[in-house]
């Protein structure tokens, strides 16, 4: 499984923010594309975040049973079957949810031959850029809106 996000464009300098020559809503949605590069057909079993934590007056919402403070995306096409060498994308949060306490983004999927269950997590080091990215982001424009 190869998986990928997708999210809105952030600036890359204060400069762009204050010029406003990208503009990128803070609040978008985050697209995780989900690429079957196997020879087996597998079946969506879950997809969504984990948190590293999620203290009870924090709000964070995790799924009832889930042991490891998982969110299932509300968009996932749980159950959907992906045939060898094809692709599904869907929104799996939101830019609003990107920050240090997430722990992962993936998804679980089940081999259609043989029942095997098998977790799939995007690379910390790309979820750890991406939540850097928008949280100067967000600092930056904070910033500019105090002006």
């Amino acid at each position: 499984m190869r998986l990928e996000l997708v999210v809105p464009p952030v600036p890359k300098s204060r400069k762009e923010v204050m010029c406003g020559t990208i503009q990128s809503p803070f609040f978008g949605d985050v697209v995780l594309g989900v690429t079957n590069n196997s020879s087996k057909r597998v079946e969506l079993f879950w997809a969504g975040i984990a948190y590293k934590s999620a203290p009870k007056a924090s709000g964070l919402e995790v799924d009832e049973g889930a042991t490891d403070l998982r969110h299932v995306a509300p968009n996932a096409p749980i159950g959907q079957i992906i045939l060898p060498g094809r692709n599904l994308s869907f929104a799996v949060t939101s830019t609003a949810r990107l920050n240090p306490n997430l722990a992962w983004i993936g998804v679980e999927v089940v081999l259609q031959e043989g029942g095997d269950h098998q977790t799939f997590k995007v690379s910390a080091r790309q979820l750890r850029k991406l939540v850097k990215q928008y949280a100067r982001y967000q600092r930056w424009t904070l910033e500019l809106a105090e002006k």
